[in-house]
């Protein structure tokens, strides 16, 4: 008789499982039949607690023993300083997160390890749009600046997938992002003003979870961009969000950017051209991300609701 064993489960470190894309991706993997270990400064208290590191990435002695112990297959790198004061004010936290971190990660066993680092479409200047993956970055902020040196620590794996993005989503409690401060200000009926002229394709980290498991599944190599379908401005977002929301239009209003004098400078128009990711998967477009952001969030609310009562 011929006995043929199981399959082995491939495992998985996703680092920033505290985060609402490491969460997200933590889940997706596991549902569909990864090992899955989260690694992140706090405790995130929705994810197993047996299959979280607990320790600051920026410790390389602490790094190395956990890809030591885990032995990962597969590391998806989402840990970031995404805060653009603190890593102008703190290169040397976003350097050490972004490049040091990643360089780290890229040399654990590279010939036998899938990287994946999420990046970010504000390596571009945001003069123009559209931008391929073929197009010359020009990082603005020190966050981009961080970020695009990443990029180059990840490709010292042979096995990476670079991933420019911009996403959006919400943690509970809801933090700062721009969906989760529409949102606390939608709650409490409180005005708010949305950028006419930034514009963006940003997509649901659900979305891009799923999206990021074809990528873990498929042979593709490389550098890919990872957005919505379609894209639309900062207050066509938020316009669409608070429909969504069944708030009144009227807590809304057009602004531009050039009227508020940010101390650190912003691309403006960072849509990514997903043509290379379209032959690969499916795409979302905004609206059908942001249908399912505010079920997921009125979902875990309700919940919370009836834990309490």
């Amino acid at each position: 008789m011929n006995f043929q064993g199981k399959k082995q489960k491939k495992r998985v470190l996703v680092t920033g499982t505290s985060g609402m894309l490491g969460k997200d991706i933590f889940f997706e993997l596991v549902n569909n039949d990864y090992i899955v270990f989260g690694v992140d400064l706090k405790n995130n208290p929705i994810l197993p607690e047996q299959f979280q590191k607990i320790g600051d990435l920026t410790e390389k002695n602490f790094t190395l023993s956990v890809l030591e112990k885990i032995k990962p297959d597969i590391i998806i790198h989402c840990a970031a300083v995404v805060n653009l004061e603190t890593c102008q004010n703190n290169k040397l936290l976003a350097h050490t997160v972004h490049v040091d971190v990643t360089n780290w990660l890229a040399q654990f066993k590279p010939n036998d390890t899938k990287l994946i680092y999420i990046s970010t479409d504000s390596v571009f200047d945001g003069e123009k749009g559209n931008y391929k993956e073929t197009d010359k970055p020009h990082p603005l902020n020190y966050y981009a600046i961080s970020k695009l040196d990443g990029e180059q620590m990840a490709k010292l794996n042979p096995n990476h997938i670079i991933i420019r993005t911009n996403i959006f989503g919400f943690d509970n409690p809801l933090r700062g992002s721009l969906s989760e401060w529409a949102i606390k200000n939608f709650q409490k009926n409180t005005p708010i003003q949305g950028f006419t002229d930034v514009i963006f394709n940003a997509i649901y980290t659900k979305h891009l979870a799923k999206i990021i498991l074809s990528l873990v599944k498929s042979d593709f190599r490389g550098l890919i961009n990872v957005a919505s379908k379609n894209i639309v401005s900062k207050y066509e977002f938020l316009s669409i969000l608070i429909n969504q929301m069944g708030v009144s239009q009227s807590l809304i209003s057009k602004s531009l950017s050039s009227e508020v004098s940010f101390a650190i400078s912003r691309p403006l128009i960072t849509n990514l051209d997903i043509q290379q990711i379209q032959q690969l998967t499916t795409i979302p477009t905004i609206e059908e991300g942001i249908k399912e952001m505010v079920k997921d969030f009125n979902k875990l609310n309700r919940t919370d609701q009836n834990e309490t009562n």
